[in-house]
C-alpha cells in the first residue's frame, strides 16, 4: 500500500444541494486502475514526470487527489449521486465503479508509472459541470508549468462559463493586465501556436506573443504569427505589421482629405519623377493626418492629382506639355534618371527601415537574441560605413538634431540618456550618420558596390535583434540586384 500524509488541499466549495453536501468528509483509498484522467481537464500535456514518479518510488503518495463518479448525466457525470455509499466501499460494486480526477491528474499519471496500486483521493459529487471545470481551471491556472495555449485557453473557459475578469483575479491570483494577456492569445489559431511552442528552435514566449496585440485584426496577427521563423522574427513582423496598419489608417483619412478638396488619384504618377507631374507635397502615412488640408505652392482652383509613391503618398500638379521632340540620346538618358529617382527614392525607404528598427531596439521594444554576436557585428558595420565616430554624432542622434547646432545645455541632456544606455546601443546610434544620403547607385546607373558591402554589415549587425527587409524590393535596393540597377555589361 502506498505511503500517505494528511495534507489539506485547498478546499472545495460545499453546497447544499437537498440537503446534501458536495464533497465527501474523509479521505479514502481507491485502486489507480479505477482512476481516469478528467476528459475536460483543460491540461492536456502533463509535462516531465521523471522527478515525481522517483518521488513517488521513494516517499509514496505525500497528497490526495480530488475525484468524481463516473456516472450521471452525459458531462455532469455524478450531478445526482449521494456520496455516502461510495465513502465506505469506494473499490465496491466488483471493481467497477470508476473515478475521474479533478485535482491530481499529474499524480495520477505518475502513480501509474511508479507502479503505485492505490491512491488516496477525496470524493466529490453533485458537482454541475460548470463546478467541475472550475475547479480543475483554478488548481491548473496556478502551475508555472502550463503551455502558454493551456493557460490561455484556461483564462477563456472561465470567461466562457460566466465568470468576470475580477473574479478570475480572486481565484487564480493573476493580475488583470495577465489575464487579458492570455485571453487575447485564446483568439489566435490554436495549431499554429502549437506548432510555435512545440519547436525548440523558435523559442516562443509570452513577451512576444503580447507584441500580436499591437496588430488589430486577428486574421493579421495569425498570418504574422505563421510566418515568423523564430521569436525574433515574430517582434519585428509584428511591429511591422501594426505600423503597417497605422498607415493604412492614416491613408484612408488622408483620402477622406483629398476627396473633399476635389484631389483626384492619379495610380501612374508613382513612378513619375518629375517628367510629366510636380509634387507639391509628400505625405508619410505614419504621421496622423491634420484636421485641414494645406498644400503649398498649390493655386486656387488648380487641379491636383494623389498617388502612392515609395513610403507615403504624394500630391502633384500636372507639368505643361512641351512640344519638343527628344532625342534616342535624350530619352535613355530621360530613363536612366527616370531609374536613378526610383532608386533613390527606395534607397531613402530602405534606411529608414533600418533606422527605424535601431530606434526600437534602443527604445527597449527589441533586444538581441544573442548579444555576443551583435556587439562584434555592429562594431564591423561600422567600420565599414567609414563614418565619423564621435560622441557628437551620438548626441546628434538622441536629440533628433543636426549636431552642429546642439548648445551645451542639450549635449548634456543628450549625454545623460547616452550614458544610460548599454554598449551595444550606444555604438547603433552612430548608424545615422552612416546611412545618412548613402546612394546606391553610381553615375552610370550601377550599383555601387562599396554601399552594398556597407547595407550588408549594417543589415547583418541587426540580424542578431531578429532584423528582416520587410520586401524583396527593398532587400534588392540593399544587395544592388534590383532590376533598376543597370546590370553589368550592360552599356552606359
Amino acid at each position: 500500500m502506498a505511503k500517505t500524509s494528511k495534507t489539506t488541499e485547498a478546499q472545495v466549495p460545499v453546497a447544499a444541494d437537498s440537503g446534501n453536501e458536495y464533497q465527501s468528509s474523509k479521505i479514502v483509498m481507491i485502486r489507480t486502475s479505477q482512476l481516469r484522467h478528467h476528459p475536460e481537464n483543460p491540461r492536456k500535456d502533463l509535462g516531465d514526470l521523471t522527478e515525481l514518479v522517483e518521488s513517488m518510488k521513494k516517499n509514496g503518495v505525500m497528497q490526495n487527489l480530488t475525484v468524481i463518479l463516473m456516472v450521471g448525466k452525459e458531462k455532469d457525470y455524478n450531478a445526482d449521486v449521494p456520496v455516502d455509499k461510495y465513502e465506505q466501499d469506494p473499490n465496491g460494486d466488483k471493481g467497477q465503479n470508476f473515478y475521474y480526477v479533478l485535482i491530481g491528474n499529474r499524480r495520477l499519471e505518475a502513480a501509474k508509472q511508479a507502479g503505485i496500486k492505490e491512491l488516496p483521493c477525496r470524493i466529490l459529487t453533485r458537482i454541475p459541470f460548470k463546478t467541475q471545470l472550475g475547479i480543475m481551471l483554478e488548481e491548473n491556472m496556478q502551475r508555472n508549468d502550463l503551455t502558454i495555449w493551456e493557460q490561455a485557453q484556461g483564462f477563456q473557459l472561465m470567461l466562457d462559463l460566466g465568470e468576470s475578469i475580477e473574479t478570475i483575479e480572486k481565484k487564480t491570483g493573476f493580475g488583470r493586465t495577465t489575464i487579458l494577456h492570455r485571453v487575447n492569445i485564446a483568439k489566435l489559431n490554436s495549431k499554429v501556436v502549437k506548432e510555435k511552442e512545440q519547436d525548440e528552435g523558435f523559442q516562443l514566449s509570452l513577451k512576444d506573443l503580447y507584441e500580436l496585440e499591437k496588430i488589430k485584426s486577428l486574421k493579421t496577427r495569425n498570418q504574422v504569427l505563421k510566418d515568423a521563423r523564430n521569436s525574433r522574427d515574430l517582434v519585428w513582423r509584428a511591429l511591422q505589421a501594426a505600423e503597417l496598419e497605422t498607415k493604412e489608417e492614416n491613408k484612408k483619412e488622408w483620402i477622406k482629405l483629398f476627396d473633399a478638396r476635389g484631389i483626384k488619384e492619379k495610380p501612374e504618377m508613382k513612378d513619375d519623377y518629375g517628367n510629366k507631374f510636380d509634387r507639391l507635397k509628400y505625405i508619410d502615412l505614419k504621421d496622423k493626418p491634420p484636421k485641414q488640408l494645406k498644400i503649398e505652392g498649390a493655386k486656387k482652383d488648380e487641379e491636383l492629382f494623389w498617388s502612392d509613391t515609395y513610403g507615403g503618398l504624394k500630391v502633384c500638379r500636372a507639368v505643361a506639355k512641351t512640344e519638343k521632340k527628344l532625342s534616342k540620346e535624350e530619352l535613355e538618358r530621360q530613363e536612366n534618371e527616370k531609374k536613378k529617382k526610383k532608386i533613390k527614392a527606395l534607397t531613402k525607404e530602405a534606411t529608414a527601415e533600418l533606422l527605424g528598427f535601431v530606434k526600437k531596439i534602443i527604445d527597449g521594444k527589441v533586444e538581441p537574441l544573442k548579444k555576443d554576436e551583435a556587439i562584434p557585428a555592429i562594431w564591423y558595420a561600422l567600420l565599414c560605413m567609414e563614418s565619423y565616430i564621435g560622441l557628437t554624432e551620438a548626441l546628434a542622434y538622441i536629440t533628433g538634431k543636426d549636431k552642429w547646432s546642439l548648445n551645451d545645455e542639450e549635449k548634456k541632456a543628450a549625454g545623460k540618456l547616452l550614458e544610460a544606455l548599454p554598449i551595444d546601443q550606444q555604438m547603433l546610434t552612430l548608424f545615422h550618420g552612416g546611412l545618412e544620403n548613402i546612394e546606391m547607385y553610381d553615375w552610370n546607373g550601377y550599383a555601387r558596390n562599396e554601399n552594398v558591402k556597407k547595407m550588408d554589415a549594417i543589415t547583418k549587425a541587426l540580424q542578431p535583434f531578429g532584423f528582416s527587409w520587410s520586401n524583396d524590393e527593398l532587400r534588392a535596393i540593399a544587395d544592388g540586384t534590383h532590376e533598376l540597377f543597370k546590370k553589368p555589361g550592360e552599356k552606359k
